[in-house]
């Protein structure tokens, strides 16, 4: 009778290699990187946090404070830095 890795290609048998020394997180990853979805969510959810990191610079007014006067102003372009 034949051994079972005399029949199997080399390659093969390299890859196996790489999945019985993985560790959790690693086959964990090499799953989540084939899911599609997946990593369109976990892209939408790094921006989302980069938003929250960042959230003076993007909504840099108080939420509770109202200018009533400028309800029909137009949208002002961006300022990166104070004209003062």
């Amino acid at each position: 009778m034949e051994d079972q890795d005399a029949r199997t290609p080399a390659h093969s048998q390299k890859k196996d290699k790489g999945f019985e020394y993985a560790s959790q997180w690693q086959l964990m990853w090499w799953n989540f990187r084939k899911h599609k979805l997946a990593m369109v969510a976990g892209i939408v959810i790094i921006i989302m946090y980069l938003g929250a990191m960042f959230a003076e610079f993007v909504a840099p007014y108080d939420p509770s404070i109202r200018h009533r006067g400028y309800n029909q102003a137009p949208p002002q372009r961006v300022h990166f830095r104070d004209e003062n």
